[in-house]
């Protein structure tokens, strides 16, 4: 391997839960940038970042390994430091120790990307009792509104934990606060404005012939056009936005109807925020646009 300056040296670490597929990622970009010749599995014991022998055994990492790669970048050569970290917290320290590696390249990712190694960081302190813990949480969950409630559980376990009344007070009033911003960007994903960030929506496999199955069951043949497309807030949060249009001689009351039924049908999804919208009420019709957004 060639010799590297520091401005070429880039370390990234590899967080998640466990079985999430960090050391499958490593493996893959060991293969991919020619460090091994082969791509090796987790179930089969022979990947480079979990060689121990116990980590052979149980199949999941226990210590945190480091997977140099040398990868040719916009300016030329790169060496990139893979911190291949355990999923699971009986190995914390294992994770704390990668993190303080990277805690500048951190602060420059994305915000909604940056929160979550936030909330893994501030989940690590919460159990070493740090109250350090709570302003890493309020950080991750102000950046992502995924994170609110998991985020919000924690700080509350953690001040009843240690005891604390003034932070207990300050988390109360956060979660007011949070929970209402929460509110108000589920109450925008609901809506469609000239200024929508707005992409063509990929359903898993069979997702979307399930859904329309279920639209044509109890649309009555009163339903001309469907659109879908994927609306993402500047916070990170998105749903996949069914509009429907209902031919003109539908009445107006067999229409509320028809929307009631599809919006509890879509409510009881739980793979992923669905939103409907009826294409009459709209007065931007942007998602006309996106292409492949018409799937009826």
């Amino acid at each position: 391997m060639n010799i590297y300056g520091t401005k070429q040296i880039r370390n990234v670490v590899l967080l998640g839960h466990g079985g999430a597929g960090k050391t499958t990622v490593a493996e893959a970009l060991a293969y991919l940038t020619g460090v091994t010749k082969r791509m090796g599995k987790v179930a089969d014991g022979n990947t480079i970042s979990d060689y121990d022998k116990e980590e052979i055994k149980r199949q999941f990492s226990i210590s945190t390994t480091m997977v140099p790669i040398e990868y040719e970048g916009a300016e030329g050569k790169i060496k990139i430091n893979l911190l291949d970290t355990p999923g699971y917290f009986d190995f914390v320290g294992e994770v704390e120790e990668a993190l303080s590696f990277c805690d500048r390249v951190i602060r420059e990712l994305p915000p909604e990307i940056s929160a979550y190694a936030y909330f893994t960081k501030g989940r690590i302190l919460i159990r070493r009792y740090d109250e350090r813990a709570i302003e890493l949480i309020y950080q991750a969950i102000e950046n992502n509104s995924n994170l609110i409630q998991n985020g919000l559980d924690e700080i509350g376990y953690f001040c009843c934990l240690i005891g604390n009344r003034a932070e207990l007070e300050r988390y109360r009033k956060m979660a007011d606060e949070l929970m209402q911003k929460n509110e108000d960007e589920y109450r925008q994903l609901g809506i469609l404005t000239p200024s929508d960030q707005l992409e063509r929506e990929e359903l898993p496999d069979g997702k979307l012939d399930t859904i329309l199955s279920y639209i044509h069951s109890v649309d009555e043949n009163q339903i001309q056009h469907i659109w879908l497309v994927r609306k993402i807030l500047p916070t990170g949060m998105a749903s996949s936005v069914f509009i429907v249009q209902f031919k003109k001689e539908c009445p107006p009351d067999q229409q509320e109807e028809i929307y009631q039924k599809l919006f509890c049908y879509l409510d009881t999804l739980d793979d992923r925020c669905y939103s409907l919208i009826l294409y009459d009420k709209l007065m931007c019709k942007n998602f006309k646009k996106v292409k492949g957004s018409c799937v009826c």
